[in-house]
C-alpha cells in the first residue's frame, strides 16, 4: 500500500513539473520568436518588451502558443539568456525527468538494474537527438533536424519512458514464467 502511495505521489509530482516546465519552455520561445521579430525589441525595458509582445499578439482562441500568458519575469533577460535559459530548462528537465522515470521502474519493479537500464536508455536517446540535430545544422536541414530532435527529448521530459519500461518489464517477467513452465 505504503509503495502504491509513493508512486502516486512521485508520479503526481512528476504531472506538475511537467506542465509547469511546458509552459515555462512556450513562454521562452514565444518571447524569443515573436521579440526576434521585432524591431529593437530586446533594446527596451522589460515593461516595453511586455507592451510590445502583447501588441503584437496574435489571437487565436484555441491555440496554446498563441493564447497563454507568459512568465512576466522573462522580459528582463536579453537574447543570449534566453537561448541559455531554453537549453538549460531542456537539460534540467532531461535529468530530473530520468530520475523520476528511474525511480518509478526501480519502485514499480523491485530492480535497480531495471532503472540502470533506463538512464542508459537516456543517454542513448539523448546522444541520437543531439546527432541527429547536430547533423542537421551541418548538411542544411536544421529546422527538419531540431523538429525531430526535439520530439525525442520531449518524450524524455515526461513519463513516456515509464510507460513503455512498465509494459516491456511485465512482457519480459511474463515471458519468463511462460519459458519456465515449458521446461
Amino acid at each position: 500500500m505504503k509503495k502504491g502511495i509513493l508512486i502516486f505521489v512521485i508520479v503526481a509530482i512528476a504531472l506538475a513539473l511537467g506542465f509547469y516546465q511546458e509552459r515555462l519552455k512556450i513562454s521562452v520561445n514565444y518571447v524569443l520568436e515573436n521579440g526576434q521579430r521585432i524591431p529593437g525589441f530586446f533594446d527596451e525595458t522589460h515593461q516595453e518588451r511586455a507592451l510590445l509582445i502583447e501588441s503584437h499578439r496574435v489571437y487565436a482562441p484555441f491555440d496554446y502558443y498563441h493564447n497563454h500568458t507568459t512568465e512576466t519575469w522573462l522580459y528582463k533577460l536579453n537574447l543570449p539568456q534566453l537561448i541559455r535559459l531554453k537549453w538549460t530548462i531542456t537539460a534540467f528537465s532531461l535529468f530530473l525527468f530520468c530520475a523520476i522515470n528511474g525511480l518509478i521502474v526501480c519502485k514499480i519493479s523491485g530492480q535497480r538494474k531495471l532503472a540502470f537500464g533506463l538512464v542508459m536508455a537516456y543517454g542513448i536517446l539523448i546522444a541520437l537527438a543531439f546527432g541527429i540535430y547536430a547533423i542537421g545544422q551541418r548538411t542544411g536541414m536544421a529546422e527538419s533536424a531540431y523538429a525531430m530532435s526535439r520530439r525525442i527529448t520531449g518524450a524524455l521530459q515526461s513519463l513516456v519512458p515509464t510507460m513503455i519500461f512498465i509494459p516491456a518489464i511485465w512482457l519480459i517477467n511474463l515471458q519468463k514464467r511462460h519459458d519456465e513452465n515449458n521446461r
